[in-house]
């Protein structure tokens, strides 16, 4: 957006947020923002987390990346719709 150039990088974002919403605006700010830049947004927020898979040039290879509390919300007992991500 910066240069007005489309997106260089291939990846795949999921997000977990307490709404579809919210998840969804996260997911593409986040494919936007890049890695790097996207992970610190999202670990900025209390109640997202992030799993982005960057795929390299011609699909070759991918590196999976995480939210640090990625691992903890895919937990059973945690119910990520009574989040607020006020």
């Amino acid at each position: 957006p910066k240069t007005g150039i489309g997106l260089t990088e291939h990846s795949v974002v999921c997000i977990l947020a307490p709404t579809a919403t919210a998840a969804d605006v996260l997911a593409s700010s986040v494919s936007v923002l890049g890695v790097e830049k996207g992970i610190a947004l999202i670990e900025s927020l209390p109640a997202a987390e992030a799993m982005i898979v960057r795929v390299g040039e011609n699909a070759a290879g991918a590196e999976t990346f995480y939210s640090k509390g990625w691992q903890d919300a895919l937990k059973p007992d945690r119910d990520v719709r009574s989040l607020s991500i006020d």
